[in-house]
């Protein structure tokens, strides 16, 4: 695998969004517990940009990767003109610095949740291309020999239209329907529902006659590959 300079900027760049958006969090709770915050930095190095409103410093720094904010009192090293100043990080409750110190990953946890619903609702779920294509029913174009769907009985030319008695009316429903197979027969603790669970009935058409079909499960350990439906390249059928 060789080096990818740009995914490894952008890496750091969003890295150093999502610290910023952390550094944001304990400015914002702390100017609400009322102490005093100096300066508040995107990036680190020389200012490119800054502006002081009331008592704080905003800037953008040259180097990109993180950011950092400036409350008094919350350096331990750091020497105070007046150390009885009510407004030094040090002087205020345990609550109200805790929750300064909380306020940088809970900002990123909303942020998350913010962004992913933003993305949701802009772009959707992704679903699988080529399964919207595909009319019902399926038919099978090819069986590889000695495969789950060869010895299940599945014949080149059949039409899948069941899966346990459910219609299948694209690719797309006959994964769904598979999934939720395999995670019945993965997490069921009753040993007879189990057992139950290891067979499907397929339905399909040949020569126009309905026809069903059982398949098991082979082995546990190869549950994910047991008569899966792959699409072929120009959507003529699966495979």
């Amino acid at each position: 695998m060789g080096f990818d300079l740009v995914s490894l900027v952008l890496a750091l760049l969003i890295l150093g969004f999502l610290i910023a958006i952390h550094e944001l969090g304990h400015m914002l709770v702390a100017k609400r517990a009322g102490m005093r915050v100096l300066r508040f930095s995107v990036g680190f190095g020389p200012a490119l940009w800054k502006r002081t409103y009331g008592e704080t410093t905003y800037q953008i720094a040259a180097v990109p990767f993180g950011g950092f904010v400036e409350i008094v009192g919350m350096n331990p090293l750091e020497e105070q003109e007046d150390p009885d100043d009510p407004r030094l990080y040090e002087n205020k409750s345990v609550w109200a610095r805790a929750a300064v110190i909380l306020a940088g990953p809970l900002t990123n946890y909303i942020f998350a949740f913010l962004f992913a619903g933003i993305v949701y609702m802009s772009l959707g779920t992704a679903v699988r291309a080529s399964a919207e294509d595909m009319a019902h029913p399926l038919r099978i174009e090819d069986v590889v020999k000695g495969g789950a769907a060869d010895k299940a009985g599945l014949l080149v030319g059949d039409q899948v239209t069941h899966v346990d008695g459910y219609p299948i009316k694209n690719l797309n429903t006959y994964y769904m329907l598979l999934e939720a197979h395999r995670e019945g027969y993965r997490y069921e603790p009753d040993e007879a529902k189990r057992a139950a669970l290891r067979a499907f009935k397929v339905k399909v058409r040949r020569a126009g006659e309905d026809l069903e079909v059982t398949h098991r499960l082979l082995d546990d350990r190869k549950v994910d590959e047991d008569l899966a439906l792959k699409a072929l390249p120009k959507g003529a059928g699966v495979l």
